[in-house]
């Protein structure tokens, strides 16, 4: 007789069922037997009871409240979703469950609600963390699975850096969860855009991002205007040239894996799609083996593009600050020396005169940071947008696609950082240059043939 052997996977969710067993266990060692009522004979079939008549419904009395409905059920935790379709992922049975795995789970429209979180959770990890990635087995999964919980004798939940890798499984995948939860399945979930719900993802795509944020502020009913939903449960974009990219429906991963725009519907994630998709048009050789259309706009890329792609015109790239070639590391983190690339009252001239300039004439305009120590709240190696300018102040408005919040600890300027609500921030005319290297105009030069549309 053959005995059946189980599979590494199915061998490590036992193993980790197991030791979760264990506190309940020496509990049930110390309750009373209770009894258990002897099973019918298996060469004698129980008896059918005769079923009872079912009484004929009563009239609800008047005025009594409906009763409650029922809680709904827990969800379950990632390490219940990973031992419940762990074995499944790993297609090939080596194993290992690889990103082209993951991959082919993000797009299969099959995979939905807390199976699609978890998949959505290990994708956001893989793009983080890139070949640095441990190795995803079942004896790596079983272990992390032990180590996030705590230990009985001690209370506290465990801290990020008591993670193997600093991976936090269980929050990367309630984020997840929470994504495709509230966004449901409308585009648009109010009539008008606007950009304070809008939070940049997992993507590395804030030179994208914060452009399409600026043309939602500048003018959201265009915008809107740019999608066109198909019969089919896709979609058609229609970019600056007019040149429509048409796409599938999103599934619940691409979904978990994208930028969000919170309660406010899904155009978002499906500009993010499009653009990855038509950028994996444009350069098919590079792109061949890309199943996940955002993965070819999910390692940073130039706004010079964006501006192209969104509006169909030529942008001016305009230096405001250089780098001297030398990188330091401060603090552990690896900085870029700078250097203005002219006196500080001609910098200040040039960003009245193109940027300010730009804006009073409704023009997008994106901005860049070197990666070096900035003020408190701004990121470093980042991309903005410059979405007004006040007069009366002599500042301008800028807006981190992080939707982030900051309060400066002292006086609002370059030492303590701005005071920042969803991104959105106010920078003064003589502190912009210290802060941005870069911008980006949109100018009135057309681009629309394919070589200048595809950028770099």
């Amino acid at each position: 007789m053959r005995t059946r052997q189980m599979d590494r996977w199915t061998l490590a969710a036992a193993c980790v069922a197991a030791v979760a067993m264990q506190p309940a266990l020496a509990q049930d060692k110390k309750r009373p037997e209770t009894p258990v009522s002897p099973k019918p004979s298996p060469t004698r079939p129980t008896p059918t009871p005769t079923p009872k008549p079912t009484p004929k419904p009563t009239a609800k009395p008047e005025g009594k409240p409906e009763a409650k409905p029922t809680a709904a059920a827990k969800p379950r935790s990632f390490f219940e979703v990973v031992r419940a379709f762990a074995g499944r992922w790993d297609r090939d049975h080596n194993g290992v469950i690889s990103e082209a795995e993951i991959d082919a789970l993000v797009i299969d429209p099959y995979v939905k609600g807390d199976h699609a979180a978890a998949v959505g959770a290990i994708k956001n990890y893989m793009r983080i963390w890139g070949s640095l990635m441990p190795q995803l087995t079942p004896e790596y999964l079983a272990a992390e699975e032990k180590r996030s919980k705590p230990s009985p004798e001690d209370d506290k939940e465990p801290s990020l850096t008591e993670f193997s890798f600093g991976l936090d499984w269980n929050k990367a995948y309630t984020d997840a969860l929470k994504r495709i939860s509230v966004s449901g399945r409308e585009l648009y979930k109010n009539d008008k855009l606007d950009i304070t719900q809008f939070h940049q993802g997992q993507l590395g795509d804030c030179y994208f991002v914060s452009l399409l944020g600026g043309m939602v502020h500048r003018n959201p009913d265009a915008v809107r205007r740019m999608i066109t939903p198909l019969p089919n449960g896709g979609y058609k974009v229609s970019f600056g040239d007019d040149r429509p990219v048409t796409i599938t429906g999103l599934t619940d991963a691409e979904i978990a894996t994208s930028s969000t725009t919170g309660d406010e519907g899904l155009w978002v994630a499906v500009f993010e799609k499009a653009f990855g998709t038509l950028r994996r048009r444009q350069f098919p050789n590079e792109h061949k083996d890309t199943k996940v259309a955002t993965d070819t706009i999910a390692q940073g890329g130039s706004p010079t593009t964006t501006i192209r792609v969104l509006t169909g015109k030529e942008p001016d790239e305009i230096a405001l600050r250089d780098s001297t070639g030398e990188v330091r590391v401060v603090d552990g983190q690896r900085v870029t020396q700078v250097k203005p690339v002219a006196t500080e009252s001609e910098v200040t001239r040039i960003v009245r005169e193109k940027i300010i300039a730009a804006l009073s004439r409704n023009k997008l305009v994106g901005v860049g940071t070197f990666p070096e120590r900035l003020p408190p709240g701004i990121s470093g190696q980042h991309a903005y947008a410059v979405v007004g300018y006040d007069k009366a102040t002599d500042r301008l408005e800028v807006w981190n696609p992080h939707g982030n919040t900051h309060t400066p600890r002292g006086e609002p300027g370059l030492k303590f950082g701005y005071p920042t609500k969803a991104g959105l921030f106010w920078v003064p005319a003589s502190d912009f240059p210290h802060i941005f290297a870069v911008a980006f105009v949109e100018a009135d030069r057309s681009a629309v043939t394919e070589g200048q549309r595809g950028g770099n």
